[in-house]
């Protein structure tokens, strides 16, 4: 039977899907028959697996599929996913009760229990419905936790969503351990502190998922890192190096009485938690420096200072696109949200977003509504010249005009046929090349995640 491994974390942004969906993968490069389950209405593991429109456990649920045609073969001969699957607009409060409150999840797992070794799940951010019906049959709690001042907090919580879903309904749930994320590899070498996070199991063996383009790639590509055409062996070890840790943990829960969530007390203890303070001075001393300001609001993130604007983008640009990505739809207060996120990042007056008839989207900032028309006209006329040129390559494009005292910069995307869409951005002075290139990559993978075609194929 299958071991029952529930991937949970009290927020979002945290790493949790890219945690589940690298460690599924390492695990079954190791051999073990593993199923990677999404229950997580955001379907955040299909930015791994495949695009919008692929079916899973909702069609399942819905009895347009059987469990078999739901199940999703991958390239690893050990490795199945089940995704969300479609789900109309509507729909997701009745999915999530479905999964909250009847039987769907128990009887998952005695179907595909006897296939597997491991079960993942990939619950929802939060200790909602869902992912306490899961917990309630699920061996054991792995819980990522960004290295951040607030840290302790989110151990506590997640302790005290463990304990009452053992005093409930599952006295046998294990914390199985915390596993640091979003570690910033400018920060230099991690200390000691940090690796004891691992239940004091890491034997100095480096576990904990760092901040890295890879992966940022590996969500552009839409699948896992170590799938990549050119996969960071450093990384693909480091994921290898968590599997074995998991493997290791596993065999020794299952002969071990021990209290998990004891174990986890003990750690806590450590870094100061019980403090009056919420242990905030505990992970401060673990970050230093510039480091011990990490935001989870990419919005209200601090202006990035001189000689750490690098570490700042990086993080910001990963905080935008993993609150974003995890929506289900983008409609005008998530356009919003990316404008107000490109003027912080970028120092900008205004910022707007036109469609490929030229009306407006959305606009934020100080521009009245008939010179951003204005304004954003240009823009594409300018794109329009560049088109006819044939200056540039790829579907995303940027330019800088300058306008008097004040210059103009935008980012063309394009869709597919004639859709497209322009970005503008009004500043003082030019933008610097870093800037420039995450203000891209945001805005090429918000407009792929969202509006490129369904793709129902595999």
């Amino acid at each position: 039977m299958a071991e029952i491994l529930a991937v949970a974390g009290p927020k979002g942004g945290i790493g949790k899907t890219t945690l589940a969906v690298q460690l599924a993968v390492a695990l079954a490069a190791r051999g073990r028959r593993t199923l990677l389950v999404d229950l997580d209405a955001q379907s955040g593991v299909e930015l791994y697996f495949g695009r919008r429109g692929v079916v899973g456990f909702a069609d399942y649920l819905a009895e347009r599929v059987t469990i078999n045609g739901a199940l999703r073969r991958t390239r690893e001969d050990h490795l199945a996913v089940l995704l969300r699957g479609r789900l109309e607009a509507g729909d997701h409060r009745a999915y999530e009760d479905a999964l909250a409150r009847s039987a769907a999840l128990p009887d998952l797992v005695d179907l595909l229990g006897e296939r597997f070794d491991v079960i993942l799940l990939d619950l929802p951010s939060g200790f909602g419905a869902v992912a306490t019906r899961a917990a309630e049959i699920a061996h054991h709690v792995l819980a990522p936790v960004q290295a951040e001042p607030m840290a302790t907090r989110a151990l506590r919580r997640t302790l005290a969503w463990i304990e009452s879903v053992r005093a409930a309904a599952n006295p046998r749930l294990d914390l199985l351990g915390f596993v640091p994320t979003l570690i910033d590899p400018s920060a230099g070498p991690e200390p000691e502190t940090l690796k004891a996070l691992w239940l004091g199991c890491a034997g100095g063996i480096d576990v904990s998922v760092p901040r890295h383009p890879a992966i940022l790639e590996a969500v552009r590509q839409r699948r896992p890192v170590a799938w990549l055409d050119r996969p960071p062996g450093d990384l693909v070890a480091r994921f290898d190096a968590l599997a074995g840790l998991v493997e290791s943990r596993l065999g020794e829960a299952a002969g071990s009485t021990e209290d998990g969530a004891g174990r986890a007390r003990q750690l806590l203890d450590r870094l100061g938690a019980e403090s009056p303070d919420d242990g905030v001075g505990a992970f401060t001393s673990l970050r230093g420096g510039a480091h011990a300001q990490a935001v989870d609001d990419p919005v209200a993130a601090p202006a990035p200072q001189a000689g750490g604007g690098d570490s700042f983008l990086s993080r910001a640009r990963d905080q935008i696109l993993t609150r974003l990505c995890e929506q289900e739809g983008f409609g005008f207060r998530s356009w919003n949200e990316l404008l107000e996120w490109c003027l912080r990042v970028a120092h900008a007056d205004h910022a707007f977003v036109m469609d490929h008839h030229g009306l407006t989207i959305a606009s934020h900032g100080s521009l009245q509504g008939d010179a951003v028309e204005s304004t954003g006209t240009r823009l594409m006329i300018a794109f329009d010249h560049a088109d006819k040129m044939e200056l540039g390559d790829g579907r995303a494009r940027q330019m800088s005009i300058q306008l008097g005292a004040r210059w103009l910069h935008g980012v063309h995307v394009a869709v597919h046929g004639d859709v497209a869409f322009t970005f503008g951005l009004v500043s003082a002075g030019p933008l610097e090349v870093r800037v420039r290139q995450v203000l891209e990559d945001v805005v090429g993978l918000i407009v792929e995640r969202f509006f490129e075609p369904a793709d129902s194929g595999t």
